[in-house]
Protein backbone atom coordinates (compact mmCIF):
# COMPACT_ATOMS: atom_id res chain seq x y z
CA UNK A 1 0.00 0.00 0.00
CA UNK A 2 2.91 2.58 0.87
CA UNK A 3 4.56 1.72 -2.61
CA UNK A 4 1.21 2.71 -4.17
CA UNK A 5 0.90 5.78 -2.43
CA UNK A 6 4.25 7.03 -3.15
CA UNK A 7 4.08 6.27 -6.73
CA UNK A 8 0.84 8.14 -6.63
CA UNK A 9 2.56 11.36 -5.40
CA UNK A 10 5.38 10.85 -7.83
CA UNK A 11 3.05 10.66 -10.88
CA UNK A 12 0.97 13.98 -9.71
CA UNK A 13 4.71 15.44 -9.04
CA UNK A 14 5.68 14.58 -12.28
CA UNK A 15 2.14 15.59 -14.02
CA UNK A 16 3.14 19.35 -13.22
CA UNK A 17 5.80 19.06 -16.55
CA UNK A 18 2.71 16.74 -18.44
CA UNK A 19 0.05 17.95 -17.49
CA UNK A 20 -1.87 21.08 -17.97
CA UNK A 21 -4.13 22.00 -14.95
CA UNK A 22 -5.62 25.60 -15.90
CA UNK A 23 -7.10 24.18 -19.13
CA UNK A 24 -7.74 20.71 -18.04
CA UNK A 25 -6.24 18.65 -20.69
CA UNK A 26 -2.24 17.00 -21.21
CA UNK A 27 0.65 19.00 -22.66
CA UNK A 28 1.98 18.22 -26.07
CA UNK A 29 5.40 16.58 -26.17
CA UNK A 30 7.34 19.82 -27.09
CA UNK A 31 4.77 21.15 -24.39
CA UNK A 32 6.54 19.56 -22.02
CA UNK A 33 9.94 19.53 -23.27
CA UNK A 34 9.23 23.59 -23.46
CA UNK A 35 8.02 23.58 -19.72
CA UNK A 36 11.08 21.24 -18.79
CA UNK A 37 13.85 23.54 -20.44
CA UNK A 38 12.30 26.26 -19.11
CA UNK A 39 12.19 24.95 -15.40
CA UNK A 40 15.50 24.16 -15.97
CA UNK A 41 16.66 27.63 -17.16
CA UNK A 42 14.96 28.77 -14.50
CA UNK A 43 17.25 26.33 -11.97
CA UNK A 44 20.26 26.99 -13.64
CA UNK A 45 19.69 30.83 -12.88
CA UNK A 46 19.20 30.64 -9.65
CA UNK A 47 21.99 28.10 -9.23
CA UNK A 48 24.56 30.52 -10.76
CA UNK A 49 23.12 33.19 -8.27
CA UNK A 50 24.26 31.24 -5.48
CA UNK A 51 27.47 30.49 -6.96
CA UNK A 52 28.16 34.41 -6.75
CA UNK A 53 27.17 34.51 -3.39
CA UNK A 54 29.23 32.19 -1.92
CA UNK A 55 32.54 32.92 -4.06
CA UNK A 56 31.79 36.44 -2.69
CA UNK A 57 32.11 35.20 1.07
CA UNK A 58 34.46 31.74 0.70
CA UNK A 59 37.78 33.94 -0.45
CA UNK A 60 37.82 36.90 1.91
CA UNK A 61 36.33 34.29 5.11
CA UNK A 62 38.56 31.18 4.31
CA UNK A 63 41.93 34.14 4.50
CA UNK A 64 40.68 35.20 8.09
CA UNK A 65 39.99 30.87 9.52
CA UNK A 66 36.74 31.84 9.62
CA UNK A 67 35.58 28.86 7.06
CA UNK A 68 33.41 27.58 9.44
CA UNK A 69 31.07 30.83 9.30
CA UNK A 70 31.39 30.54 5.68
CA UNK A 71 29.49 27.44 6.03
CA UNK A 72 27.06 28.59 8.96
CA UNK A 73 26.07 31.67 6.61
CA UNK A 74 25.21 29.14 3.51
CA UNK A 75 23.41 27.30 6.11
CA UNK A 76 21.11 30.02 7.08
CA UNK A 77 20.95 30.87 3.70
CA UNK A 78 19.80 27.31 3.01
CA UNK A 79 17.85 27.21 5.84
CA UNK A 80 15.98 30.50 4.12
CA UNK A 81 15.59 29.60 0.89
CA UNK A 82 14.53 26.51 1.44
CA UNK A 83 11.35 27.54 3.82
CA UNK A 84 10.31 30.63 1.56
CA UNK A 85 10.48 28.03 -1.72
CA UNK A 86 8.42 25.39 -0.21
CA UNK A 87 6.16 26.32 2.49
CA UNK A 88 3.38 26.94 0.33
CA UNK A 89 3.49 23.54 -1.38
CA UNK A 90 4.23 21.72 2.09
CA UNK A 91 0.79 23.35 3.04
CA UNK A 92 -1.23 22.51 -0.01
CA UNK A 93 0.41 18.88 -0.42
CA UNK A 94 0.15 17.95 3.24
CA UNK A 95 -2.90 19.55 4.38
CA UNK A 96 -5.20 20.67 1.45
CA UNK A 97 -4.45 18.15 -1.04
CA UNK A 98 -7.33 17.55 -3.39
CA UNK A 99 -7.50 13.90 -3.22
CA UNK A 100 -7.89 13.64 0.97
CA UNK A 101 -11.59 13.22 1.53
CA UNK A 102 -11.04 9.92 -1.16
CA UNK A 103 -8.06 8.03 0.13
CA UNK A 104 -9.41 8.72 3.34
CA UNK A 105 -12.13 7.17 2.52
CA UNK A 106 -10.24 4.12 2.21
CA UNK A 107 -9.02 1.43 4.57
CA UNK A 108 -5.70 3.04 4.45
CA UNK A 109 -3.92 4.32 8.26
CA UNK A 110 -3.61 7.77 7.42
CA UNK A 111 0.35 7.37 9.12
CA UNK A 112 0.67 5.69 5.62
CA UNK A 113 -0.42 9.27 3.33
CA UNK A 114 1.55 11.20 6.17
CA UNK A 115 4.54 9.08 5.53
CA UNK A 116 4.03 9.31 1.04
CA UNK A 117 3.46 12.95 1.43
CA UNK A 118 6.28 13.77 3.51
CA UNK A 119 8.62 11.97 1.17
CA UNK A 120 7.56 14.16 -1.55
CA UNK A 121 7.79 17.14 0.68
CA UNK A 122 11.29 15.76 1.32
CA UNK A 123 12.16 15.94 -2.36
CA UNK A 124 10.86 19.35 -2.89
CA UNK A 125 12.69 20.62 -0.29
CA UNK A 126 15.79 19.14 -1.26
CA UNK A 127 15.52 21.28 -4.82
CA UNK A 128 16.14 24.34 -2.83
CA UNK A 129 18.58 23.13 -0.75
CA UNK A 130 20.92 22.16 -3.51
CA UNK A 131 19.93 25.20 -4.73
CA UNK A 132 22.28 26.85 -2.29
CA UNK A 133 24.52 24.20 -0.62
CA UNK A 134 25.80 22.48 -3.78
CA UNK A 135 27.21 26.09 -4.78
CA UNK A 136 28.77 26.71 -1.15
CA UNK A 137 30.33 23.30 -1.55
CA UNK A 138 31.55 23.81 -5.01
CA UNK A 139 33.14 26.93 -4.47
CA UNK A 140 34.66 26.02 -1.24
CA UNK A 141 36.88 23.27 -2.57
CA UNK A 142 36.94 20.87 0.62
CA UNK A 143 38.39 17.13 0.30
CA UNK A 144 38.30 14.68 2.53
CA UNK A 145 36.54 13.98 5.90
CA UNK A 146 34.99 17.50 5.43
CA UNK A 147 33.56 16.82 2.04
CA UNK A 148 32.06 13.97 3.38
CA UNK A 149 30.13 15.56 5.96
CA UNK A 150 28.92 18.37 3.62
CA UNK A 151 27.60 15.62 1.54
CA UNK A 152 25.58 14.27 4.51
CA UNK A 153 24.55 17.87 5.96
CA UNK A 154 22.55 18.50 2.60
CA UNK A 155 20.13 16.17 3.65
CA UNK A 156 20.17 16.91 7.15
CA UNK A 157 19.25 20.49 6.50
CA UNK A 158 16.79 19.50 4.00
CA UNK A 159 15.39 17.26 6.97
CA UNK A 160 15.74 20.20 9.21
CA UNK A 161 13.58 22.47 6.23
CA UNK A 162 10.79 19.65 5.92
CA UNK A 163 10.42 20.66 10.22
CA UNK A 164 10.60 24.20 9.84
CA UNK A 165 8.35 23.93 6.87
CA UNK A 166 5.90 21.65 8.00
CA UNK A 167 5.17 23.59 11.16
CA UNK A 168 4.59 26.90 9.12
CA UNK A 169 2.29 24.70 6.93
CA UNK A 170 0.28 23.56 9.78
CA UNK A 171 0.02 27.52 11.13
CA UNK A 172 -1.59 28.64 8.03
CA UNK A 173 -3.91 25.46 7.34
CA UNK A 174 -5.39 26.60 11.11
CA UNK A 175 -5.68 30.42 10.43
CA UNK A 176 -7.25 29.86 7.04
CA UNK A 177 -9.76 27.03 8.94
CA UNK A 178 -10.49 30.07 11.06
CA UNK A 179 -11.03 33.05 7.86
CA UNK A 180 -14.06 34.30 6.96
CA UNK A 181 -12.17 36.11 3.87
CA UNK A 182 -9.18 34.44 2.51
CA UNK A 183 -8.85 36.25 -0.34
CA UNK A 184 -7.41 39.24 2.15
CA UNK A 185 -5.16 36.73 3.65
CA UNK A 186 -3.59 35.30 0.95
CA UNK A 187 -3.36 38.84 -0.60
CA UNK A 188 -1.46 40.50 2.47
CA UNK A 189 0.71 36.56 2.85
CA UNK A 190 1.78 37.61 -1.02
CA UNK A 191 2.84 40.80 -0.55
CA UNK A 192 4.81 39.92 2.30
CA UNK A 193 6.87 37.60 0.46
CA UNK A 194 7.10 39.62 -2.35
CA UNK A 195 8.72 42.31 -0.05
CA UNK A 196 10.69 40.59 2.00
CA UNK A 197 11.96 39.04 -1.80
CA UNK A 198 12.91 42.31 -2.97
CA UNK A 199 14.28 43.49 0.23
CA UNK A 200 16.51 40.47 0.43
CA UNK A 201 17.45 40.95 -3.43
CA UNK A 202 18.34 44.41 -3.07
CA UNK A 203 19.94 44.44 0.34
CA UNK A 204 22.14 41.17 -0.70
CA UNK A 205 25.24 43.41 -1.92
CA UNK A 206 25.16 45.15 1.38
CA UNK A 207 24.76 42.79 3.78
CA UNK A 208 27.51 40.46 1.89
CA UNK A 209 29.45 43.35 2.65
CA UNK A 210 28.32 44.29 6.09
CA UNK A 211 29.66 40.37 7.19
CA UNK A 212 32.68 40.61 5.74
CA UNK A 213 34.05 44.09 7.04
CA UNK A 214 32.69 42.80 10.47
CA UNK A 215 33.41 39.04 9.94
CA UNK A 216 35.21 38.56 13.57
CA UNK A 217 31.76 40.04 15.65
CA UNK A 218 29.42 38.60 13.36
CA UNK A 219 31.12 35.33 13.93
CA UNK A 220 30.72 35.93 17.81
CA UNK A 221 27.23 36.73 17.55
CA UNK A 222 26.64 33.59 16.09
CA UNK A 223 28.08 31.20 18.51
CA UNK A 224 25.54 33.01 21.03
CA UNK A 225 22.40 33.39 19.39
CA UNK A 226 23.35 31.18 16.39
CA UNK A 227 24.46 28.20 18.50
CA UNK A 228 23.24 25.57 16.03
CA UNK A 229 24.42 27.48 12.88
CA UNK A 230 27.65 27.32 14.80
CA UNK A 231 27.79 23.88 15.46
CA UNK A 232 26.18 23.43 11.74
CA UNK A 233 29.51 25.50 10.41
CA UNK A 234 32.17 23.46 12.31
CA UNK A 235 30.50 19.75 11.50
CA UNK A 236 31.08 21.02 7.65
CA UNK A 237 34.56 22.03 8.04
CA UNK A 238 35.30 18.77 9.31
CA UNK A 239 34.26 18.53 13.58
CA UNK A 240 33.07 15.40 14.49
CA UNK A 241 31.47 16.05 17.88
CA UNK A 242 29.28 18.68 16.12
CA UNK A 243 29.08 17.01 13.12
CA UNK A 244 27.34 14.02 15.42
CA UNK A 245 25.78 16.27 17.29
CA UNK A 246 24.02 18.54 14.66
CA UNK A 247 22.98 15.33 12.99
CA UNK A 248 21.19 13.75 15.88
CA UNK A 249 19.41 17.18 17.28
CA UNK A 250 17.81 17.48 13.80
CA UNK A 251 16.98 13.63 13.06
CA UNK A 252 15.88 13.87 16.81
CA UNK A 253 13.58 17.18 15.52
CA UNK A 254 12.59 15.46 11.89
CA UNK A 255 11.19 12.21 13.81
CA UNK A 256 9.08 14.31 16.41
CA UNK A 257 7.70 16.62 13.66
CA UNK A 258 6.32 13.11 12.03
CA UNK A 259 5.12 11.77 15.56
CA UNK A 260 3.20 14.64 16.27
CA UNK A 261 1.69 14.73 12.69
CA UNK A 262 0.92 11.49 12.60
CA UNK A 263 -0.86 11.86 15.54
CA UNK A 264 -2.65 15.15 14.67
CA UNK A 265 -2.90 14.73 10.49
CA UNK A 266 -6.62 13.04 10.75
CA UNK A 267 -7.88 15.89 12.99
CA UNK A 268 -6.19 18.69 10.93
CA UNK A 269 -7.21 17.09 7.04
CA UNK A 270 -11.37 16.97 8.26
CA UNK A 271 -11.25 20.26 10.62
CA UNK A 272 -14.01 22.06 9.05
CA UNK A 273 -14.28 26.01 8.87
CA UNK A 274 -14.61 27.84 11.87
CA UNK A 275 -14.91 31.05 11.05
CA UNK A 276 -17.81 32.85 12.53
CA UNK A 277 -21.03 32.40 10.29
CA UNK A 278 -22.89 34.94 8.30
CA UNK A 279 -25.82 36.30 10.59
CA UNK A 280 -28.79 37.24 8.31
CA UNK A 281 -29.79 41.33 9.77
CA UNK A 282 -32.96 42.91 8.38
CA UNK A 283 -31.57 46.46 6.85
CA UNK A 284 -33.33 48.84 4.17
CA UNK A 285 -31.23 48.68 1.33
CA UNK A 286 -30.94 51.79 -0.43
CA UNK A 287 -31.87 52.14 -3.88
CA UNK A 288 -29.66 52.23 -6.37
CA UNK A 289 -29.53 53.00 -10.65
CA UNK A 290 -28.36 49.98 -12.98
CA UNK A 291 -24.75 51.76 -13.50
CA UNK A 292 -24.31 51.89 -9.72
CA UNK A 293 -25.23 48.07 -9.01
CA UNK A 294 -22.99 47.45 -12.28
CA UNK A 295 -19.75 48.99 -10.98
CA UNK A 296 -20.65 47.77 -7.69
CA UNK A 297 -20.91 44.61 -8.91
CA UNK A 298 -17.40 44.82 -10.72
CA UNK A 299 -15.32 46.08 -7.73
CA UNK A 300 -16.96 43.01 -5.76
CA UNK A 301 -15.59 40.68 -8.32
CA UNK A 302 -12.36 42.67 -7.99
CA UNK A 303 -11.73 42.14 -4.51
CA UNK A 304 -12.99 38.97 -3.73
CA UNK A 305 -9.83 37.35 -5.71
CA UNK A 306 -6.55 36.70 -5.06
CA UNK A 307 -5.45 36.17 -8.32
CA UNK A 308 -7.49 39.04 -9.87
CA UNK A 309 -6.16 41.72 -7.23
CA UNK A 310 -2.64 40.39 -7.10
CA UNK A 311 -1.84 40.69 -10.86
CA UNK A 312 -4.73 43.20 -12.15
CA UNK A 313 -4.23 45.51 -9.29
CA UNK A 314 0.02 45.08 -8.65
CA UNK A 315 0.53 48.54 -9.77
CA UNK A 316 -1.62 50.17 -7.60
CA UNK A 317 0.49 48.93 -4.83
CA UNK A 318 3.60 49.62 -6.50
CA UNK A 319 2.26 53.29 -7.47
CA UNK A 320 1.10 54.16 -4.20
CA UNK A 321 4.36 52.52 -2.21
CA UNK A 322 6.45 54.99 -5.00
CA UNK A 323 4.51 58.10 -4.12
CA UNK A 324 5.26 57.81 -0.56
CA UNK A 325 9.18 56.92 -1.65
CA UNK A 326 9.20 60.20 -3.85
CA UNK A 327 7.72 62.16 -1.35
CA UNK A 328 10.19 61.21 1.11
CA UNK A 329 13.48 60.45 -1.32
CA UNK A 330 12.59 64.20 -3.05
CA UNK A 331 15.26 66.58 -1.70
CA UNK A 332 18.18 63.71 -1.62
CA UNK A 333 17.41 63.31 -5.74
CA UNK A 334 17.64 67.09 -6.54
CA UNK A 335 21.73 67.03 -7.60
CA UNK A 336 20.85 63.65 -10.21
CA UNK A 337 17.61 65.69 -11.39
CA UNK A 338 19.97 68.79 -12.42
CA UNK A 339 22.40 66.92 -13.88
CA UNK A 340 20.03 64.98 -16.18
CA UNK A 341 18.43 68.02 -16.82
CA UNK A 342 21.79 69.68 -17.83
CA UNK A 343 22.63 66.04 -20.11
CA UNK A 344 19.44 67.01 -21.98
CA UNK A 345 20.58 70.60 -22.96
CA UNK A 346 18.49 72.48 -20.17
CA UNK A 347 15.28 71.64 -21.68
CA UNK A 348 11.93 71.13 -19.65
CA UNK A 349 11.22 67.41 -20.38
CA UNK A 350 11.37 65.68 -17.13
CA UNK A 351 7.50 66.69 -16.73
CA UNK A 352 6.78 64.91 -19.29
CA UNK A 353 9.03 61.88 -18.71
CA UNK A 354 7.61 61.68 -15.15
CA UNK A 355 3.83 61.15 -16.45
CA UNK A 356 5.12 58.55 -19.20
CA UNK A 357 6.89 56.45 -16.33
CA UNK A 358 3.23 56.95 -14.57
CA UNK A 359 1.68 55.58 -17.36
CA UNK A 360 3.64 52.78 -17.78
CA UNK A 361 2.90 51.45 -14.31
CA UNK A 362 -0.87 51.97 -14.96
CA UNK A 363 -0.35 49.48 -18.03
CA UNK A 364 0.58 46.75 -15.63
CA UNK A 365 -2.58 46.85 -14.24
CA UNK A 366 -4.96 45.05 -16.55
CA UNK A 367 -8.48 45.12 -14.97
CA UNK A 368 -10.25 45.82 -17.75
CA UNK A 369 -8.79 43.73 -19.96
CA UNK A 370 -9.77 40.52 -18.00
CA UNK A 371 -13.12 41.73 -17.01
CA UNK A 372 -15.08 40.27 -19.84
CA UNK A 373 -13.39 36.76 -19.88
CA UNK A 374 -13.84 36.62 -16.23
CA UNK A 375 -17.70 36.41 -16.50
CA UNK A 376 -17.14 32.64 -17.91
CA UNK A 377 -19.97 30.51 -18.50
CA UNK A 378 -22.31 32.77 -16.91
CA UNK A 379 -22.15 35.49 -18.81
CA UNK A 380 -25.62 34.92 -19.60
CA UNK A 381 -26.44 36.41 -16.64
CA UNK A 382 -25.58 39.73 -17.49
CA UNK A 383 -27.05 39.03 -20.91
CA UNK A 384 -30.59 38.25 -19.89
CA UNK A 385 -30.54 41.53 -17.65
CA UNK A 386 -32.68 44.23 -18.59
CA UNK A 387 -29.99 46.43 -18.79
CA UNK A 388 -27.91 47.83 -22.42
CA UNK A 389 -24.86 46.16 -23.13
CA UNK A 390 -23.10 49.44 -23.42
CA UNK A 391 -23.93 49.92 -19.75
CA UNK A 392 -21.88 46.78 -18.58
CA UNK A 393 -18.90 47.52 -20.66
CA UNK A 394 -19.20 51.14 -19.15
CA UNK A 395 -18.94 49.44 -15.50
CA UNK A 396 -15.93 47.70 -16.80
CA UNK A 397 -14.27 50.46 -18.10
CA UNK A 398 -15.38 52.91 -15.01
CA UNK A 399 -13.48 50.71 -12.67
CA UNK A 400 -10.30 50.18 -13.95
CA UNK A 401 -10.25 53.91 -13.83
CA UNK A 402 -11.39 54.24 -10.44
CA UNK A 403 -9.44 51.66 -9.05
CA UNK A 404 -6.38 53.59 -10.50
CA UNK A 405 -6.72 57.04 -10.53
CA UNK A 406 -5.89 57.75 -6.77
CA UNK A 407 -2.77 56.17 -6.55
CA UNK A 408 -1.79 57.60 -10.36
CA UNK A 409 -2.51 60.87 -9.50
CA UNK A 410 -0.45 60.92 -6.33
CA UNK A 411 2.16 59.61 -7.65
CA UNK A 412 2.06 62.11 -10.29
CA UNK A 413 2.19 64.69 -7.98
CA UNK A 414 5.27 63.60 -6.07
CA UNK A 415 6.98 63.03 -8.94
CA UNK A 416 5.63 66.81 -10.06
CA UNK A 417 7.34 68.67 -6.56
CA UNK A 418 10.15 66.35 -6.96
CA UNK A 419 11.17 67.66 -10.49
CA UNK A 420 10.32 71.20 -9.43
CA UNK A 421 7.48 71.65 -11.94
CA UNK A 422 5.35 74.20 -11.80
CA UNK A 423 1.41 74.01 -10.75
CA UNK A 424 0.36 74.16 -14.20
CA UNK A 425 2.65 71.34 -15.67
CA UNK A 426 1.65 68.85 -12.43
CA UNK A 427 -2.15 69.82 -13.33
CA UNK A 428 -1.17 68.90 -16.89
CA UNK A 429 0.66 65.90 -15.96
CA UNK A 430 -2.47 64.56 -13.99
CA UNK A 431 -4.61 65.35 -16.80
CA UNK A 432 -2.30 63.26 -18.88
CA UNK A 433 -2.27 60.17 -16.66
CA UNK A 434 -6.13 60.35 -16.81
CA UNK A 435 -6.14 60.13 -20.20
CA UNK A 436 -3.64 57.26 -20.31
CA UNK A 437 -5.77 55.68 -17.94
CA UNK A 438 -9.19 56.21 -19.93
CA UNK A 439 -7.24 54.79 -23.14
CA UNK A 440 -6.12 51.78 -21.23
CA UNK A 441 -9.14 50.72 -20.08
CA UNK A 442 -11.21 51.36 -23.33
CA UNK A 443 -8.28 49.75 -25.06
CA UNK A 444 -8.05 46.05 -23.06
CA UNK A 445 -11.85 46.07 -22.67
CA UNK A 446 -11.67 46.06 -26.72
CA UNK A 447 -9.49 43.22 -26.47
CA UNK A 448 -10.63 41.41 -24.37
CA UNK A 449 -14.25 41.83 -26.49
CA UNK A 450 -12.17 40.64 -29.79
CA UNK A 451 -10.19 37.80 -28.11
CA UNK A 452 -12.48 36.50 -25.10
CA UNK A 453 -12.00 33.41 -23.51
CA UNK A 454 -15.26 31.97 -21.80
CA UNK A 455 -14.49 28.33 -21.54
CA UNK A 456 -11.94 28.61 -18.90
CA UNK A 457 -11.44 26.00 -15.87
CA UNK A 458 -9.24 28.51 -13.85
CA UNK A 459 -9.88 32.01 -13.39
CA UNK A 460 -5.69 32.57 -13.67
CA UNK A 461 -6.06 31.26 -17.15
CA UNK A 462 -7.74 34.64 -18.70
CA UNK A 463 -6.02 36.63 -15.69
CA UNK A 464 -2.67 35.70 -16.21
CA UNK A 465 -2.24 34.31 -19.92
CA UNK A 466 -4.76 35.78 -22.25
CA UNK A 467 -4.10 37.38 -25.02
CA UNK A 468 -6.10 40.87 -24.31
CA UNK A 469 -3.84 41.23 -21.08
CA UNK A 470 -0.35 40.52 -22.97
CA UNK A 471 -1.95 43.02 -25.87
CA UNK A 472 -3.01 45.07 -22.81
CA UNK A 473 0.51 45.20 -20.91
CA UNK A 474 2.75 45.35 -24.34
CA UNK A 475 0.63 47.71 -26.19
CA UNK A 476 0.64 50.28 -23.07
CA UNK A 477 4.70 50.09 -22.99
CA UNK A 478 5.02 50.27 -26.42
CA UNK A 479 3.08 53.73 -26.75
CA UNK A 480 4.94 55.23 -23.42
CA UNK A 481 8.26 54.12 -25.12
CA UNK A 482 6.85 55.91 -28.48
CA UNK A 483 5.96 59.06 -26.97
CA UNK A 484 9.02 59.25 -24.94
CA UNK A 485 11.24 59.21 -28.10
CA UNK A 486 8.65 61.63 -29.64
CA UNK A 487 8.89 64.07 -26.38
CA UNK A 488 12.54 63.98 -26.62
CA UNK A 489 12.74 64.35 -30.58
CA UNK A 490 10.55 67.48 -30.37
CA UNK A 491 11.89 69.03 -27.11
CA UNK A 492 14.35 71.10 -28.76
CA UNK A 493 11.13 73.38 -30.41
CA UNK A 494 8.64 72.29 -28.04
CA UNK A 495 8.15 72.97 -24.31
CA UNK A 496 7.04 70.54 -21.49
CA UNK A 497 3.46 72.34 -21.37
CA UNK A 498 2.66 71.87 -25.26
CA UNK A 499 3.99 68.09 -24.92
CA UNK A 500 1.66 67.21 -22.27
CA UNK A 501 -1.02 69.02 -24.12
CA UNK A 502 -0.50 66.97 -27.21
CA UNK A 503 -0.19 63.69 -25.03
CA UNK A 504 -3.38 64.07 -23.73
CA UNK A 505 -4.92 65.27 -26.84
CA UNK A 506 -3.67 62.34 -28.35
CA UNK A 507 -5.01 60.29 -25.56
CA UNK A 508 -8.57 61.98 -26.09
CA UNK A 509 -8.77 61.65 -29.30
CA UNK A 510 -8.23 57.59 -29.53
CA UNK A 511 -10.19 57.46 -26.44
CA UNK A 512 -13.59 59.28 -28.39
CA UNK A 513 -12.95 56.60 -31.27
CA UNK A 514 -12.75 53.64 -29.00
CA UNK A 515 -16.16 54.97 -27.21
CA UNK A 516 -18.03 55.41 -30.24
CA UNK A 517 -16.63 51.66 -31.64
CA UNK A 518 -17.65 50.12 -28.16
CA UNK A 519 -21.13 51.80 -28.63
CA UNK A 520 -21.70 50.35 -31.83
CA UNK A 521 -19.56 46.87 -32.50
CA UNK A 522 -18.66 46.51 -28.97
CA UNK A 523 -21.91 46.65 -27.78
CA UNK A 524 -23.27 44.25 -29.80
CA UNK A 525 -20.22 41.66 -29.64
CA UNK A 526 -21.06 41.86 -25.82
CA UNK A 527 -24.62 40.45 -26.52
CA UNK A 528 -23.65 37.46 -28.49
CA UNK A 529 -20.95 35.82 -26.82
CA UNK A 530 -21.28 32.74 -25.52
Amino acid sequence: MLKALIKKELSQLWSVYTFDSKKGKRRSTGATIGFALLFLIMFASLFVMFVNIAMALSGPLSEQGLDWLYFSIMGLLTLGVGVIGSVFTTFSTLYKAKDNELLLAMPIPPSRILLARMLIVFLMNLFFCVLVWVPAVIVHGSTGLPLVFQIILLFVLTALVTVLTCFLGWLLALITSRLNNKTFFTVLLSLLFIGLYYFLYFKMDSILKSILLNSSSFAESIKGWGYPMWQLGLAATGSVPSMIGFTLASAALFVLTCAILSRTLLNLLTAKHTGKKAVYREKREKQAGADAALLRKELRRFVSSATYLLNSGFGMLIMTAAAVFVFIKAPAAKPLLEKIESALGQIRVLPVIGALAVCFICSMDCVSAASVSLEGKQIWVLQSMPVEAERVLRAKKRVHILLNIIPAALLTAAIGVAIGADAIEIMLMILMVAAFLWFSSLFGLMMNLIKPNLEWTNEAVPIKQGMPVMFSLFGGWLICAALLVLSLVLSAVLGSKILLVICCALFALISLLMERWMKRRGAEIFRHLT
